[in-house]
């Protein structure tokens, strides 16, 4: 099996302490999605602005899965 290293919290962020959140995502990310976003469809799996964190989460500051929480 190949080895997932978890992302690393975009900028002003951290993760969340729901930590049952944080082992459910983190678990999609390394066996089911390569990495990419869970909550987007598959079909947007090539597009790297879905690869976690996303851009819309550094951008926007605001994570959809809920992994990452900002602390500013």
């Amino acid at each position: 099996m190949k080895q997932y290293k978890l992302p690393t919290p975009p900028d002003g962020a951290m993760y969340t302490n729901n930590t049952k959140l944080l082992n459910s995502i983190f678990e999609a990310l390394a066996t089911k999605t390569n990495g990419m976003c869970p909550c987007v469809p598959s079909y947007l799996h090539d597009n790297e602005d879905y690869r976690c964190p996303c851009k819309q989460a550094k951008e926007n500051k605001s994570c959809k899965c809920g992994i990452f929480v900002w602390y500013e």
